[in-house]
């Protein structure tokens, strides 16, 4: 093969590779120009139409065109720009929408009034909600890096194999010997940052697995203890704990797990207790540190690591007796650390999910979630209470009205809330609020 027919190809897959990206662009942008809105699938609510990671493209209409088996795109409240998607199945006397996620098997709580309406969804199409968020991410930068890398090189490899690889001092081929070094350099640089990203999530990962097999034992690891008490939930979620048929079963394994998070204690200073959900993938140690920053970027053990850890607000009072407690955590992409809380933004699924335990190694503490919504960070509702007052009260007001819902949940400023924080879209928080109702 000739140096022509070589400098061709290499010209080629370098023109075949700006046409990818190109071609990965226009979906992600041209359609807002003909007024379609796009949105990133966050749940598996409606699936298998609409996956998770794909998008939809939603126009704007009047909801008298709207009619049952057409599928919306909502406002999950009215001082939000959080969204969800799902199909109608009726219309009340009223003109609301009552609504249903495909893959769910019960109706959305509430009916979606006509000002909640955002459109219609005309298209879908899979995986570019996660092309879309890893574009926005550090790793996406890095990744434009690589490709614009990648065709320099081609296109400077076909130059040199069709004028020849003639090196002399004109600056040209300087210019040339320093770009190809620049872009090795920028492809090494972002290949070793991915393999150190995945390393960390691997040992993070592992990490933890490790912990919770020393709190909850290999056998029963993987299911918070606390299930056994939603099982005996009603359907008005009252909580029948006292009354279950496993009470002193349930018993004896809260007191195993009592003292093996003790002991863990006695280990880890800085851990002040075990969060567990019934049925979410989370259960981690609740770190508390000397500011809010370290535990962003270290795990229980001090290792640093981009998941972090679960860690409760420096100022509060370390054994949960506060007003209001804050615990926060990453919105990891793998759904890590407080990365599962993105489910509850499918109006279906608080029900069978109301309930979260803290272990504190002396306590059980059972919170039921009554209101989550998103909030900007810099919002009023991060405010710490110690002691209940008329203040706290009128936050309390606000946290129920705020809600994406009603969940039914009676809460007032006597009660003991935890509130569970992550990050959301840019610039904004989703928080969920709990109160505590037993111990």
């Amino acid at each position: 093969m000739n140096r022509k027919v070589l400098a061709k190809i290499c010209s080629g897959i370098g023109m075949l590779t700006v046409a990818l990206v190109i071609v990965l662009m226009i979906p992600l942008s041209v359609p807002k120009l003909f007024g379609y809105r796009i949105y990133g699938v966050m749940t598996g609510s409606m699936e298998p139409e609409y996956g998770v990671g794909g998008v939809v493209y939603v126009r704007a209409c009047e909801t008298g065109e709207l009619s049952e088996g057409d599928v919306i795109t909502y406002l999950l409240g009215s001082d939000t720009t959080a969204v969800c998607t799902h199909r109608i199945v009726g219309i009340t006397e009223d003109g609301a929408f009552i609504t249903r996620g495909d893959a769910n098997n019960t109706e959305d709580p509430q009916p979606v009034l006509p000002e909640s309406v955002v459109g219609k969804v005309d298209y879908y199409v899979p995986f570019l909600a996660n092309v879309a968020a890893l574009l926005k991410s550090t790793a996406g930068i890095l990744v434009l890096f690589c490709i614009f890398a990648f065709v320099l090189i081609c296109w400077m490899l076909a130059d040199l194999l069709e004028k020849g690889f003639r090196v002399g001092p004109d600056i040209t081929d300087k210019m040339r010997r320093a770009l190809r070094v620049l872009s090795v350099v920028m492809i090494l640089g972002a290949l070793g940052y991915f393999a150190y990203v995945f390393a960390q999530y691997r040992e993070g990962s592992a990490e933890y697995e490790a912990l919770s097999a020393r709190v909850f034992g290999e056998s029963d690891r993987t299911q918070d203890p606390g299930a056994d008490a939603a099982d005996e939930q009603t359907a008005g979620g009252e909580n029948h704990l006292s009354g279950m048929d496993n009470k002193a079963d349930q018993s004896d394994r809260d007191a195993r797990i009592q003292k093996a998070v003790a002991a863990l204690r006695e280990e880890y200073p800085d851990m002040i207790g075990w969060i567990a959900f019934d049925n979410l993938d989370i259960s981690y140690p609740v770190m508390q540190g000397s500011d809010n920053d370290y535990y962003l970027h270290h795990t229980f053990s001090g290792e640093k690591n981009s998941a972090g850890s679960i860690f409760a607000d420096t100022i509060n009072h370390a054994d949960f007796t506060d007003s209001h407690t804050f615990l926060y955590g990453h919105n990891m992409r793998n759904r890590t650390m407080f990365g599962a809380l993105r489910n509850y933004k499918d109006p279906s699924f608080y029900i069978g999910n109301e309930y979260f335990t803290v272990y504190t190694g002396e306590k059980v503490l059972r919170y039921q979630i009554f209101s989550y919504y998103d909030v900007s960070e810099n919002s009023d509702v991060y405010t710490v209470w110690y002691t209940p007052d008329e203040a706290f009260e009128k936050a309390v007001g606000k946290m129920k009205s705020n809600a994406y819902y009603d969940t039914g949940v009676e809460v007032s400023a006597e009660d003991r809330i935890v509130t569970l924080s992550t990050c959301s879209a840019k610039g904004s928080r989703f928080v969920i609020h709990a109160k505590l109702t037993e111990k």
